[in-house]
């Protein structure tokens, strides 16, 4: 347990950081959007729950092979998710 308790912590804590460091702005408020996208304050919820779901994810990977292709396979897309909002937000 004490390693799936370090992956949430690991993953959301490093998510919660990109977030906070990278935020949206004046630049992505000016965007015309359409109706159904969500309220600002969903945004944070829903990552949080995901970057849960992944954190298991890559507990579960880790359990079954620390070093497998599934692993790099899951750290991979966890880089790719955590470059999302420097790309998009920052770099736009």
């Amino acid at each position: 347990m004490l390693q799936l308790f370090l992956f949430v912590v690991g993953v959301v804590g490093i998510g919660w950081l990109i977030g906070a460091t990278n935020l949206p702005g004046d630049w992505y408020a000016g965007l015309a959007k359409p109706a159904f996208v969500p309220p600002n304050w969903a945004f944070p919820v829903a990552w949080t729950i995901l970057y849960v779901m992944i954190a298991i994810a890559g507990w579960r990977t880790f359990r079954r092979d620390p070093r497998g292709r599934a692993m790099l396979v899951w750290a991979a897309q966890l880089a790719l998710n955590f470059a999302w909002s420097p790309v998009m937000f920052t770099m736009h």
